[in-house]
């Protein structure tokens, strides 16, 4: 008896089942793999390419981070995802984390809890940008942060 490891003319495929000395029974497998590539690396990115995507900001668009918290995005950037404040929707939920793109750019803004003053808060942000832009080798200090009047 002879086994898989040994070499033998019982291991060959039969004659009648070779096309080009290639086993036929695995053509049905070939072709459907074939298939698959051709669906992923042609059809998939043409469909993509034909289907515009023109969701800019425009002039006086503004988005809902939180909902008691809005954001006025800058002219000409994709919205990915996001609601503006003229949306309507039909569950009131929380609303989707804003994704904006321009360029190769992704900002993404996802809210959180804060416990201070939207003062607090800015300081806060220029000490993390201060910070993170000493540690890059920046030599330029960060825009010190204002409060407007309007946040308290």
């Amino acid at each position: 008896m002879y086994t898989l490891s040994e070499p033998g003319p019982h291991h060959r495929v039969p004659v009648e089942h070779r096309v080009l000395g290639l086993d036929r029974r695995t053509f049905p497998f070939a072709i459907t793999a074939l298939v698959v590539y051709l669906l992923w690396a042609y059809l998939v990115p043409a469909i993509d390419d034909a289907v515009p995507w023109t969701d800019e900001t425009r002039p006086g668009d503004v988005l809902q981070v939180t909902p008691d918290l809005t954001l006025v995005p800058p002219v000409g950037w994709g919205v990915q995802s996001g609601l503006r404040t003229t949306d309507r929707t039909a569950a009131a939920s929380a609303p989707p984390p804003v994704v904006l793109t321009k360029d190769g750019v992704l900002f993404r803004i996802d809210p959180g809890q804060w416990n201070g003053s939207p003062a607090e808060l800015l300081a806060q942000i220029t000490t993390i940008t201060t910070t993170t832009a000493a540690a890059e080798g920046s030599t330029s200090p960060a825009a010190p942060a204002r409060s407007s009047p309007a946040m308290g």
